[in-house]
């Protein structure tokens, strides 16, 4: 019998993976989904008689509130392997989601079958047995979020044996050293900077030359800036990018952008964007405001925003979901302003239900007034509100 837990039962089949499937996987667990998302979703015909490809790409979704998009991919994990815990305690935890507390029992007794002892199958049922029919009143997204499977841990590698040994020696060999730094006797500036930058700042940084110069007067622009408000504007942009608050930096480099900097400056800015990674619902650290975005919305474009609100006027097929969402009235009680969200992919979305979008801004011509820019959303996730 397995233990409990259902991380193990990754054990046998793992080392079979090849190096994308391990990548994606380091990625979900820092919570780097959109970015495993990615990468899997470029492979997916690739993997058609896997049953772990499905099942990683799902639990993605799932992680990161697209449950919509992770439940045809959990099902069809089970349906490659039925005897593997991940997948079923996976779909389990969604038809608790979905209030559907009879499936929920049955996935949870298929895992039971072959490792009697898994804790999250116990723990789900307990919650069923206690609920049943009023399990509306313990379901929202942090209190399902426990019962969803782990990913699996990546086994180590004779090449990380080696290294953490040979940076156990190093570390003993420098203790002393490091004692002095600590306290100050010895003073590593390049060393303790470096320590702390994030990769792509070198690449982003301006030369002499242009920090002399950076604003220019050539081509249109929607900011006139000065030589000082560019500089700073680009330093606090690198700032933010380097604590890791890549939203609020992506606003700075848009001005920049936006403005009459030089195209060597906005060069610069092109290749931080380019380092900048994608957010998701739980790793969103800045958030915009609708009426913040609508004001300016060139400032603000790729940016992720997570707006809540109803949706309106939907249309779905198989190549994608479009609606309209009604942004702030998800009590029905005030209207903040109305922005069209598009999915590139069939995401299910009820109109009954409040709903919070994950999205990344496009500003658009209007079509009502060509002199204005309205904003809409490149659908990233969504999910039900349930508090």
């Amino acid at each position: 019998m397995l233990p409990s837990g259902g991380v193990s039962l990754f054990v046998v089949k793992w080392e079979a993976m090849d190096a994308i499937l391990v990548k994606a996987v380091k990625l979900a667990r820092r919570r780097h989904y959109a970015r495993a998302i990615k990468l899997l979703e470029a492979e997916v015909f690739s993997y058609s008689d896997s049953w772990q490809f499905p099942y990683v790409l799902g639990l993605c979704y799932l992680k990161s509130g697209n449950a919509g998009s992770a439940f045809p991919l959990l099902r069809r994990a089970v349906e490659k392997d039925d005897g593997k815990a991940g997948p079923l305690l996976a779909l389990a935890a969604l038809h608790m989601r979905r209030g559907e507390s009879a499936k929920a029992i049955s996935f949870y007794l298929r895992v039971k079958d072959f490792d009697a002892g898994n804790r999250t199958a116990r723990r789900g049922l307990k919650i069923l047995e206690r609920y049943g029919g009023t399990l509306t009143a313990w379901q929202n997204e942090k209190k399902i979020a426990v019962l969803y499977p782990p990913f699996p841990r990546v086994p180590v590698s004779p090449k990380t044996v080696a290294f953490a040994l040979l940076f156990a020696v190093l570390a003993g060999l420098g203790y002393g050293t490091v004692t002095l730094v600590k306290r100050g006797v010895i003073r590593l500036p390049a060393i303790e900077r470096a320590s702390r930058e994030r990769a792509g700042l070198d690449a982003a940084s301006l030369t002499a030359e242009e920090k002399n110069a950076p604003a220019g007067t050539e081509g249109t622009f929607r900011f006139v800036l000065t030589n000082k408000e560019i500089l700073d504007t680009f330093d606090k942009g690198r700032a933010l990018f380097n604590r890791r608050r890549d939203e609020a930096a992506r606003v700075e480099m848009n001005r920049i952008l936006e403005s009459n900097a030089t195209g060597a400056v906005k060069n610069k800015a092109r290749i931080l964007l380019s380092y900048m990674e994608d957010s998701d619902f739980a790793g969103l650290q800045d958030r915009f405001s609708f009426a913040e975005v609508e004001a300016e919305p060139y400032l603000y474009r790729d940016c992720a925003v997570i707006w809540r609100g109803m949706a309106a006027n939907l249309e779905a097929d198989d190549t994608g979901t479009v609606f309209n969402l009604l942004v702030g009235y998800e009590s029905k009680s005030r209207l903040e302003g109305i922005v069209r969200v598009r999915f590139d992919y069939a995401v299910p979305v009820n109109t009954e239900m409040p709903l919070e979008v994950l999205g990344k801004v496009t500003p658009v011509p209007s079509t009502a007034n060509k002199s204005r820019t309205d904003v809409e959303l490149r659908g990233v996730a969504i999910h039900e509100i349930r508090e």
